[in-house]
Parts: structure tokens; sequence; C-alpha cells
């Protein structure tokens, strides 16, 4: 399940640079292990210090940085005290997208060098097509108005060569959906549109997922001393509950009337204090369970992090939401203001699960201040019963707060991380699969976006049937296959069987 956050408009979602006739002609990446001498450095206990440094050893040890330029450092200092300082590649004052140098110090020496440089470079940088007239070219393509201040003027490469290109933002307040296009500042073509919002006491729960293991099993839920609902130092359960409330949004200096959600607690416990809430039917858009499992799953993942790092926080220092249940307003995908604002239409469902920062437009329409997890209920089935899909997302969540990387290449003010993407996404896939002990994750959530049928014909099973199935299958020791309803003859874990028969009770 591919994480998706809100980043800055420029810095997010440069897949771009690796797809299509968008794609980056991608010098190749140059790594140097040392260790390698930064005078210095051992001593440089400010960060200009440890940036002069940086550069020195940049210039010795790349023959190829000398003669190009690069933009003001940004320094990370990683919890085992090596220090990372980052500097992008600038042309004629102008951000070169994607590309840059990162320089790893361990005490007083590099032990690293990483950059992905670019050398052939446009002498001409002055745009022969106006920031007005791309943003006219911007906002007819997707259908909305450009925000002022997502306006960049910038360096694409691509296979063709380095193209001068005006990036610009747009977006819907309180919708996980901010456009980016990109456009030629010479001749004014489109190269490319991205979305820059990139991208869980007694209790019963699934083990993973409701496709791995459909029969819940008992856990104790970590409630915070005194508490009534799903919270404590780390997770704050929510629930997205359709009270027909309209909210204005100040979009661009005009109010925009947005029906949304309240974010409520409604997972309550029984009178034993006990929070044994059962699963709901896949597609019930606003059920208790969701909130039971997305702080159950969370919470296992939050811990376990914690136990390596007592001192990680994922929310400066507040609990982490997570928002289960997530729907939109209907004419979100037309951008029908009328749609949008009328409380009388219900929610629709939203087909994705995703981390995202602090953001200013989400704290406006849902009052969260901070970073925040975002569980949709799809219109199949219920992310946030998926916990490999937790798991995955929870990671994000820490990688944000330590090394930093985003989903996507990155390329932020201060410079360049030269580390895909992909490692990103493969450390939410690794830390979910060590967690549940199963190479496959999402199996559940992504039957979301690809719904199978059954043998009945029906577009889906529902959690209940399947669990039923299970418990049947459980009794005679065979596997429980969902999609048909019928065991492995003499299989005791899932697999998928040459010849099925149905279970059959004693």
């Amino acid at each position: 399940m591919r994480s998706i956050r809100s980043l800055s408009f420029l810095s997010a979602s440069l897949v771009a640079l690796t797809l299509g006739g968008a794609a980056s002609a991608a010098p190749g990446l140059i790594t140097k292990r040392g260790p390698f001498p930064a005078e210095g450095a051992a001593e440089a206990s400010s960060h200009p210090l440890l940036e002069r440094a940086a550069r020195k050893v940049v210039g010795d040890q790349l023959e190829l940085s000398r003669g190009l330029s690069f933009g003001q450092a940004k320094v990370v200092e990683l919890s085992r005290g090596d220090r990372v300082v980052k500097l992008r590649q600038l042309h004629k004052g102008l951000p070169v997208v994607h590309r840059g140098v990162a320089v790893t110090f361990s005490g007083g020496v590099a032990r690293l060098v990483s950059a992905r440089l670019e050398s052939e470079l446009p002498d001409d940088v002055t745009p022969d097509v106006s920031s007005e007239l791309a943003a006219a070219v911007a906002e007819e393509r997707t259908g909305l108005p450009v925000v002022s201040d997502q306006i960049a003027l910038a360096l694409w490469p691509t296979p063709d060569g380095v193209r001068l290109v005006w990036a610009l933002g747009a977006a819907i307040p309180g919708m996980p959906y901010q456009p980016v296009t990109v456009v030629d500042a010479k001749t004014g073509e489109i190269i490319y549109v991205y979305n820059a919002v990139v991208s869980l006491n007694q209790a019963e729960v699934f083990p993973s997922n409701p496709e791995k293991s459909p029969v819940v099993e008992a856990v104790t839920l970590p409630v915070g001393a005194g508490e009534t609902t799903l919270q404590n130092e780390l997770i704050q359960s929510l629930n997205c509950i359709d009270q027909q409330t309209v909210r204005p949004v100040d979009f661009m200096g005009f109010e925009l009337d947005v029906h949304t959600c309240d974010l409520l607690q409604t997972a309550l416990p029984d009178v034993n204090g006990d929070f044994l809430i059962p699963p709901a039917e896949d597609d019930d858009p606003e059920d208790a369970f969701a909130e039971v499992s997305m702080f159950h799953h969370a919470n296992r993942a939050y811990e376990l992090f914690r136990s390596w790092s007592p001192t990680l926080e994922l929310n400066g220092g507040q609990p982490l939401p997570t928002v289960s249940n997530l729907r939109i307003p209907q004419g979100f995908d037309t951008f029908d203001l009328a749609d949008i604002a009328n409380p009388d239409l219900p929610l629709v469902p939203f087909q994705n699960a995703f981390f995202a920062p602090a953001n200013p437009i989400f704290s406006t329409v849902f009052g969260l201040n901070g970073a925040a997890m975002w569980f949709g209920q799809g219109p199949v089935n219920d992310y946030s019963y998926d916990g490999d899909v937790v798991y995955h997302e929870l990671v994000h969540a820490v990688v944000n707060a330590t090394i930093q990387l985003v989903g996507t290449p990155h390329m932020d003010e201060f410079g360049a991380s030269p580390a895909p993407g992909g490692m990103n996404e493969g450390l939410a896939d690794y830390f979910s699969s060590a967690l549940t002990g199963d190479g496959d994750v999402g199996e559940y959530a992504s039957k979301d976006l690809r719904p199978a049928r059954s043998r009945s014909g029906s577009s889906r099973t529902t959690t209940r049937a399947r669990r039923r199935s299970a418990e049947r299958c459980t009794k005679t020791r065979r596997c429980f296959r969902e999609r048909s309803g019928t065991c492995a003859s003499g299989s005791t874990r899932p697999t998928r069987p040459r010849s099925t028969r149905r279970c059959s009770l004693p």
C-alpha cells in the first residue's frame, strides 16, 4: 500500500522523474565510502562549520562537483550520532530537481559521500512563458485554481535534456488531493501532473487481516490510565462520523463550504471495562470495530520502535491520531461546489490509507494539529481492518520522525536525499512483514481496489461470513479459502490447493 503524504509541492512525488516521457535522464548515483579526512569536522559543534567541512570533502572526492553550485545545507542528526549534510544542486540560483549531494560524518571523519549531479545545464534560464500563463495552463488541466505561494521556477532533468519549468500547485481544502502541474517555461507544454499528497483492555481483533487470518483473537488493549476511550500517550483512535457538518474553509481568499465528517471516539467499553466490539460488514461506513483494530495494531508497531528508541515521538510529544472510516464529500471528483457543500448527500468511500505529517489544511477542516494516520472506508473493504497496512503506514511515520525520507525521490529546499523512494516503501513493507511473520502485505485492503467475485456471483464475501467459514474450517483442521469457501484437504496452513472440497462439520 503506497504511502500518501502531504509534502512540499515541488519536493513531493518526483517519482515523475522515473516515469514515461517526463523521466529523468538519471545520471548514475555516485557513492564513495571513506573514511575521508575532514578538517574541522570533529570540532564542528555548529552546522555552518560542518557544512564547510562537507563542501571541502565533496570538492576533494567528486571531480564532477567542481564548477557546480550548491544551495544552503540541511543537517540531519541520526540517533546513533552520525550527522548527514545535504546540499541541493543549484544552477544560476534555480534548483535542479532531484540533484544534489550528501555527506555522512561519523566522529571527525566523512564515512560516505553520495551524489546525483547534473553537468549539462542550460545557459538560458529566462522563461518565455510567464507564471500567469503557466498557471492558466495548469488550471485548465486540473480544474483547480493554482495556489499563489506554490509556484516555483526550476530545472527539470529529462532524457532530452534539462528543461526550464514552472511547477504549480493546487489543492482542495480538507481533501487528500493536491495536484502539481509541471509546465515547460519555454513552450507552455505540460510535462507532468502528479498528486503531492503522498501516499491504526480486552478486545478481539484480526491478527493480521481478515483475508490471511480471518478468525479474531483476544488481545489486551493498552488503554491509558483513567481513559474510557481508545487513547494513551502514543495513539488516539478516532472515527469519521457524518453528522452533516459543513465547515467554512478559507481557500485562497474566498470561503469554501465543505461537507466533512466529525472525528469522534465511538468505541466505548462495556460494563466490564472491555472493548469486545465485533467486526461489522466490510462496507459499514462508521463501525466502531475499525477504531479497535487501528488502536491495537498502531500501538503494537509503535511499541516495537519504542523498545529500540524509548524517546521516539511521532507527533511532537502528543499522541498520534489515527482516523478510521475516512470518507469524502460527493462532488469531490468533479469539483462540484454545490455537492461538496451539501450535507444531505452522504459522504462517499475513500479508497486508500496514508500517513500525513502536520498539514494546515487538515488542521483547519478536522481540528487536528500535527501528524495523523488516515484510513479510508472503501466501497468494498475497510482499510482499518488490515493490520498489515496499519503497520506499513506507521513505519512511514517513524521514517518521517527519524531518517526523514519521503515516499518518493526527494528534493527539498535544503538539498537532495540520495535515497530512493523505494527505500521508504521497502522499510514500511519489511517491518510490516516482520510484525506479522508473513511476506504478503495488504491482501485484504488491496481487494478494495480489485474486488474479487465469489462463486455465487456476489462482488465480495463479508467479514462475518469469512469468520463463520474460518471457524468451521478450524474445527476440521483444514485450510480456509475465503474466495471459494472451501478447505484444502489435509492442509494445516493457508495454501492454494490443487483440489478443494467443502468444510464439513463433525
